[in-house]
This record gives C-alpha cells, sequence and structure tokens, in this order.
C-alpha cells in the first residue's frame, strides 16, 4: 500500500486519549495498525507525534503538582 492510499476501514473511529492507560492503549493499537500496513506511514507519524505533545504536556503538569507540593511541605516544615 502506498502513501497516497489508506483503507478507510481500518482508521481507528476515536482515540482514548482521557488517561495516561488509555493513550498506552491508543499507541499500542496503532503500532499494530502500522505494522499490519492498515494505515500510511504519514499517518502514522502524525499521530505519533501528537501523542507524544500530549503525553510531554502530561508529564509537565505532573511534575508542576509534585513541585507545588514540596513547597507545600516544605513551608509547613518550617
Amino acid at each position: 500500500m502506498t502513501d497516497t492510499t489508506k483503507k478507510e476501514f481500518a482508521y481507528p473511529q476515536r482515540l482514548a486519549l482521557k488517561t495516561t492507560k488509555s493513550v498506552r492503549q491508543t499507541l499500542c493499537r496503532l503500532i499494530r495498525l502500522r505494522f499490519t500496513d492498515a494505515i500510511n506511514a504519514t499517518v502514522y507519524r502524525d499521530l505519533l507525534y501528537g501523542l507524544n505533545i500530549l503525553l510531554s504536556l502530561d508529564k509537565h503538569l505532573k511534575e508542576c503538582e509534585l513541585e507545588e507540593r514540596i513547597v507545600a511541605l516544605e513551608a509547613m516544615a518550617k
């Protein structure tokens, strides 16, 4: 299958992105679809790029939350 063609039925109807676990499952599903050549490389690369940004943002938000909690604990210890 060339990069300009696609199998309409093979594409996921929706991407589960609510939790990190569901994002991981979505990544696994996309990897399986690409492995079986059900989606083309361009779409696969674009989706992985978007998921990578989403996971990076989630990681950043968690780190900010942890930093706030540490500051609060240090303030209580004084």
